[in-house]
């Protein structure tokens, strides 16, 4: 019994921090992300995101004292920081020059 409660203890330690750094680094690791829409909705901004790690969202409150993000899709349980670092690059400059669709 001893043996295989040290077993599991010495498996949880190994495991669980590159379990953590895994998620961390697939976080860190966003690529070809671009912003499909952003829109004002009460209480914020929201901006939907395509990825090479799938799709998602992230909506900015509108509180005046500080910046608050909530993730859904792929950017669902990120950090604030995580989340800030990603959607601060993808805000449209106010220079851009909108695109022009092309029907038929």
């Amino acid at each position: 019994m001893k043996r295989a409660a040290l077993g599991v203890l010495i498996l949880s330690l190994v495991a669980l921090p590159s379990l953590a750094g895994s998620a961390k680094a697939r976080r860190s690791a966003v690529t070809a992300a671009h912003c499909v829409s952003l829109e004002h909705v009460p209480g914020g901004w929201r901006m939907e995101i395509n990825c090479n790690q799938g799709k998602g969202v992230i909506v900015l409150s509108d509180a005046q004292d500080q910046k608050q993000y909530r993730g859904e899709g792929t950017f669902a349980g990120w950090s604030q920081q995580e989340m800030n670092d990603v959607y601060q690059p993808l805000i449209p400059s106010s220079e851009s020059v909108p695109e022009i669709m092309q029907l038929g």
